[in-house]
């Protein structure tokens, strides 16, 4: 199955067929739909673009009944390879080398199954559907496909997930059509890459079937790992608390304008509903506690809620430019029950920004209209209670520098105030002080900031803190991109000097670091697309103030290490200064909070998921904790990632430039961070203990280096 290009009498598209853009379907989704359909037993099945006919061999291995199938394409040359990839095998077909839309008008005959990937095209002339004009060619295929199926058959279709009819309000009439007139089975999101390299558009499975509409849609993720606990979950109706693993919707929360057919927009309004179930406090709407208008009077406290979801909402006399007031909805408050203070960290906490991303509309930049406002649901505790959240609020502000971590945390569920509260307490807590920050960052930061080891030496641990950080982001930047993007852009990151990469420093680091920020700066988005974890998390790592923040330290250190002794009054000032700079790093990089780095130690499988054992690196704790978690997809062993337990997402760091290793003269484990080359072996550093360095004398460096070497 693929998807090409079809051409319909009077009609154009934006962007057309050659042969050369073929889209093929990869064999673990071709396996999937067929073990999908295996259960319907269908007799007669069409794919109105066969392509090369792939999956015919493979939906006639797993059925039980006497199957045939039809294929169409419009390439001469494509239906010829479909032909003699057929022609040896017991499959039962007919291929026809036409396009689509003159073949269903000339045929009478319905089907039981109707499975394809379509081209994903936008049409130039709309087409028209019982007076909706369809815009794009995959979605004409769909609605002509559904006229041809019988009663009880079924359609599946692999469709843009991103594209227009999943998530715009436009095909709003369409997909009301569908619920109408068809039950809507299933929607199945497929990962990012699963059409790469041919292409970057991130899919779905959609299945319809032509019967009655059912009271429940079937919403789920796939991944091969999972792939019969998910067919399972669809034909069993069964419901897992793991959303990956496939999630049953009612069909009347489908209705209606700024719902999208996506897992990712069910899975939030799931979760939300969690939460509106669980929250110890009553729920009102925020229009029932406020008033909105386009002006009122001057004396009033007017708050400004932003059009951007993303964006915070401030108070009309913190508006510094006044122009931007149109980028705002304006309102006060009309309910005593409710204090201006505690609604503003409210509206502001990342729980509520991410309620209002479901409730915004748009596919690229979100925005929020009045109708997504007014379905914003407020928690509302006692006013002590809000009281004692703003206080929280308020102190841990003023000391946000020594437990930001903490701070950050809070703000994500501003109800925890209790837990904050002891922390306020206990803030100098070394555990509570390190507890969020991964665990190269906590022990430097300690070693740096709370160890009495002299002035000079201080001063190098605050050294080795920055260029430890510097080292981190650099790999982790290196290790997240594809390896043919790697070495495609390896020459912009190195020096093309004589050193190259053969001996980092302090200074090395940064510069590749820098040369890697304004890499990232240039990425087109589809590279985003394979890449784990949020684009918003490389884009605050790949930050250009994390750069202005080191270059001054580099300096500085060299100045230290050649320029000769330094007066202690001078070395005080700088630890001073250091110690305000490593504040704003923190801040810079607080999305560490959200991540574990582990270090891999051992993996089992069991029912299609994996039980992976690791070393937890986090806060200043030593000997690491034992670390133990179930996932889809399977790790190597004896590796070091860093890992979002919450998604699932997780970055392999590359091991030839950070290792965990234990030292065997004094027993201790410490991360290593790769520093030179020296007779093809590898010399790595610790910047965490006073312990020894490390050489790689059991084999010659390989893998990314020697690719590097060869390539150069």
């Amino acid at each position: 199955m693929k998807s090409g290009g079809f051409s319909m009498e009077n009609k154009s598209y934006k962007s057309g067929f050659v042969p050369e853009n073929i889209i093929y379907t990869p064999n673990k989704i071709i396996s999937f739909i067929s073990n999908i359909v295996a259960g319907w037993e269908p007799e007669r099945v069409l794919d109105p673009a066969c392509g090369s006919g792939t999956l015919f061999p493979k939906i006639n291995e797993h059925s039980t009944t006497k199957t045939s199938f039809i294929g169409v394409d419009i390439s001469k040359e494509i239906i010829e390879k479909a032909r003699k990839k057929l022609k040896d095998t017991d499959v039962n077909y007919e291929l026809f080398n036409t396009d689509f839309f003159t073949f269903k008008d000339s045929v009478s005959e319905k089907f039981d199954l109707i499975v394809t990937q379509p081209s994903f095209v936008q049409l130039q002339e709309s087409v028209d559907f019982y007076g909706f004009k369809i815009l794009d060619l995959e979605i004409h295929f769909l609605m002509e496909s559904l006229k041809l199926l019988k009663k009880n058959g079924h359609a599946v279709f692999i469709l843009p997930e991103q594209k227009s009819f999943f998530n715009s309000d436009y095909y709003n009439p369409l997909r009301q059509y569908i619920l109408d007139n068809y039950s809507l089975e299933a929607i199945i999101s497929l990962p990012y890459n699963t059409l790469y390299p041919y292409s970057s558009t991130k899919t779905c499975i959609l299945i319809i079937k032509n019967d009655t509409p059912r009271d429940k849609v079937f919403f789920a993720k796939f991944h091969q790992n999972v792939e019969d606990i998910i067919i399972n979950n669809y034909f069993e109706e069964t419901f897992n608390d793991n959303f990956a693993q496939g999630i049953w919707i009612d069909s009347s929360t489908l209705n209606g304008d700024k719902v999208y057919w996506t897992f990712d927009f069910m899975r939030g309004l799931e979760e939300f509903k969690k939460k509106t179930e669980n929250s110890p406090y009553s729920l009102k709407f925020l229009t029932d506690l406020t008033k909105f208008r386009d002006k009122f009077a001057p004396e009033r406290n007017v708050f400004l809620f932003p059009k951007v979801p993303h964006n915070d909402v401030i108070f009309l006399t913190e508006l510094e430019n006044k122009d931007e007031i149109s980028d705002y909805y304006q309102f006060i408050l009309s309910d005593k029950n409710i204090s201006e203070p505690y609604l503003k960290i409210y509206l502001n906490s990342e729980a509520v920004k991410n309620e209002l991303i479901l409730l915004s509309y748009g596919n690229t930049q979100k925005k929020l209209d009045m109708k997504g406002i007014k379905s914003l649901q407020i928690e509302v505790p006692d006013l002590k209670t809000q009281n004692n959240i703003v206080d929280s609020y308020q102190r841990a502000e003023l000391i946000f520098n020594e437990i930001g971590s903490a701070f950050r945390n809070f703000k994500r569920n501003i109800f925890n105030y209790h837990d904050l509260d002891d922390i306020l307490s206990k803030f100098d807590d070394e555990y509570l002080l390190y507890q969020y920050q991964i665990w190269p960052f906590a022990t430097s930061h300690h070693m740096a900031s709370k160890t009495d080891t002299g002035l000079h030496k201080r001063l190098d641990n605050y050294f080795k803190l920055f260029e430890m950080i510097a080292a981190f982001n650099t790999i982790l930047l290196l290790s997240a991109l594809p390896p043919e993007i790697c070495y495609e852009g390896k020459k912009k990151f190195w020096d093309t000097g004589s050193l190259k990469y053969y001996a980092m420093s302090f200074g090395s680091w940064v510069g590749l670091y820098e040369r890697l920020i304004s890499f990232y700066d240039d990425l087109k988005d589809e590279v985003y697309e394979l890449i784990p974890f949020e684009r918003s998390f490389y884009k605050n790592i790949a930050n250009p103030q994390i750069i202005d923040i080191l270059t001054p330290i580099v300096n500085l250190r060299n100045q230290k290490a050649h320029g000769g002794a330094m007066p202690d009054v001078f070395i005080k000032k700088q630890i001073l200064e250091l110690n305000e700079k490593l504040n704003e790093l923190f801040q810079l990089l607080g999305d560490y909070e959200s991540m574990d780095l582990i270090y891999t130690t051992g993996m089992e499988k069991n029912r299609g998921l994996y039980t992976i054992r690791a070393k937890l690196l986090k806060g200043n704790v030593y000997p690491f904790a034992e670390y133990k978690f179930h996932t889809e997809t399977d790790m190597d062993s004896k590796v070091l990632y860093l890992y979002n337990p919450v998604s699932d997402d997780r970055l392999k760091l590359i091991p030839e430039l950070i290792k965990m290793v234990e030292c065997s003269d004094c027993g201790s484990w410490s991360l290593y961070f790769y520093n030179s080359l020296k007779d093809k072996y590898a010399r790595y550093v610790s910047y965490q203990y006073e312990i020894h360095d490390y050489e790689d004398t059991e084999k010659e460096v390989e893998g990314f280096f020697k690719k590097l070497n060869n390539d150069y």
